[in-house]
């Protein structure tokens, strides 16, 4: 689940349901935990936010997240970014700060400035630039004085569009080149295309349309062979947008409708809205009617007045609430030195009114969460089917001689020459060996092969295993030297991945060999 969450999100959700209706009933829940964190990591690699907030929230309910503060926080600060993503900034707070407060207590640096950075987005987001830059500069101090941390990459993005923001755009664009540069370093592929969108957005702002294009391209072609939907759809709306100001009316609403299946399929609201207005804005325009136009740009200012005011009522809100309680605290230190007796009263009372209301929200929410649980996992295998079939109706057709010849030159490579006894051998790697594209490489290996790369290449290396395990001349080697020869970088994955391909551990299998018992 581990990797699967990153390179395969559908299939790691549709797993991490069929582990969580299989699990026991237990009173150690650390792996119910983890199941319930990585449905929430692989929803939202899918683009599936909502769903993902859902998981989180349920891991944080566990015994186990209580226990184990480390855990709790992560949990926490997942959360807030599917709220934010949601564009539900109230929550996402309560949860950052949740998860600030946690890495504060345990003196967790690295956690604490990486929810600031998490912060300062959002306050991006919501237009206050005063605060977002008081925690990204915190977050760039520290992440300046402990270099190799990926985290600078997400610092750097959120300045760049903060800079963006105020119209600096030189300064913008020379963070967000250096932003896509550390993803690409620390191999963070969601990260890079993420960021390929932002370069793209900021081209359109400047009118540099071509260069808008060279990116998006990238990102689209990049997240098409990681499957990641959510860009995806991101990457059609901008393109539909630079076909629209390019004057291709029927391209941009093409582009448009294919972004809207996506995102209604994945119930992202604040992405369709911002689809919404890009489609008002292309109506408007083949209407030819200027005042429909104007009162969309009007509807426009006025939203954004609004928006704008509802997050300083929320934040005027929260610093109110506060300084409340600030003030609470000193009123009860007061009443404890006049009388500690009746201010344990007083706490006793409150938290019995605490504990009622708790109780009763509990009964009355027990059964809707358990019906919006099994709606939740039904939703889940609805997204995996459809995954499936995009994928299906894309494969290559396998009789063309051309891609016959291509698979023939990939075969030949790597069983012939034994690159796969390379335990660094990747699709990246192996592209640049064959001077092809990892895209074509990954479909032929697929469509004449009938698995995904990394199956093809461990099949290889367990044939191999199982070879020089049964050969005498090499029965004076250690099984760990084995596994190196066959091209396994790890002792543990090669005894894992062995046994689970044969049903038996390198040991037993030479063992059995050496009595004649292998079939």
């Amino acid at each position: 689940l581990d990797s699967l969450v990153y390179l395969a999100p559908d299939s790691a959700a549709a797993l991490a349901g069929e582990l969580l209706q299989a699990l026991p009933a237990s009173d150690n829940d650390s792996i119910l935990t983890r199941l319930y964190y990585y449905s929430g990591m692989a929803n939202y690699y899918g683009g599936n936010c909502i769903v993902a907030a859902y998981f989180f929230e349920e891991g944080l309910k566990t015994e186990f997240a209580r226990e184990n503060q480390a855990f709790r926080s992560r949990l926490a600060n997942n959360s807030g970014i599917c709220y934010e993503l949601n564009g539900d900034f109230q929550r996402a707070i309560l949860a950052y700060e949740n998860s600030l407060q946690i890495d504060l207590s345990r003196n967790d640096s690295l956690g604490a400035m990486q929810t600031m950075i998490n912060l300062g987005q959002l306050y991006t987001a919501a237009n206050h630039p005063k605060e977002a830059l008081d925690y990204l500069q915190s977050a760039e101090k520290w992440f300046t004085q402990h270099p190799q941390r990926h985290e600078i990459a997400f610092v750097r993005q959120n300045l760049a569009n903060l800079a963006a923001n105020e119209g600096r755009y030189g300064d913008a664009e020379k963070l967000m080149k250096l932003a896509l540069a550390d993803f690409q370093k620390y191999e963070n592929i969601y990260g890079y295309i993420n960021q390929l969108n932002n370069l793209a957005e900021l081209y359109i702002r400047q009118n540099r349309l071509d260069s808008a294009k060279a990116a998006i391209k990238e990102a689209y072609q990049t997240a098409d062979e990681y499957q990641y939907l959510a860009l995806l759809a991101k990457n059609l709306i901008k393109s539909g947008y630079i076909s629209f100001l390019e004057g291709d009316e029927q391209m941009a609403e093409n582009q448009y409708e294919k972004a809207d299946s996506l995102l209604a399929l994945m119930e992202l609201h604040s992405e369709r809205q911002y689809l919404v207005e890009r489609r008002m804005e292309l109506y408007s325009q083949k209407m030819g009617d200027e005042e429909i136009l104007r009162n969309f740009y009007l509807y426009k200012s006025l939203r954004d007045t609004l928006f704008k005011s509802v997050t300083n009522e929320m934040l005027i809100e929260k610093n109110i609430r506060y300084q409340t309680e600030k003030m609470k605290e000193n009123l009860l230190r007061q009443e404890l030195e006049l009388s500690s007796q009746k201010q344990q009263l007083q706490i006793a009372a409150i938290a019995l009114v605490i504990i009622i209301a708790i109780s009763i929200w509990l009964l009355m929410t027990l059964t809707r969460l358990s019906q919006s649980y099994r709606s939740l996992l039904k939703k889940n295998r609805e997204y995996s089917e459809l995954t499936r079939r995009l994928k299906n109706e894309s494969r290559i057709e396998a009789d063309n001689p051309q891609i016959q010849r291509r698979w023939e030159n990939i075969r030949r490579f790597i069983e012939e020459q034994e690159a796969y006894l390379d335990s660094g051998l990747n699709l990246k790697k192996l592209a640049q060996e064959l001077n092809s594209n990892t895209k074509y490489i990954s479909q032929d290996i697929q469509a004449f092969s009938g698995m995904p790369f990394l199956k093809y290449i461990t099949t290889l290396r367990v044939e191999k295993a199982k070879e020089l395990l049964q050969d005498e001349n090499f029965s004076q080697y250690s099984l760990d030297s084995l596994g190196k020869m066959s091209g396994f970088g790890s002792s543990s994955s090669f005894y894992q991945v062995f046994k689970d391909s044969t049903g038996f551990t390198p040991q037993q299998y030479r063992q059995l060999s050496k009595n004649h018992s292998i079939n």
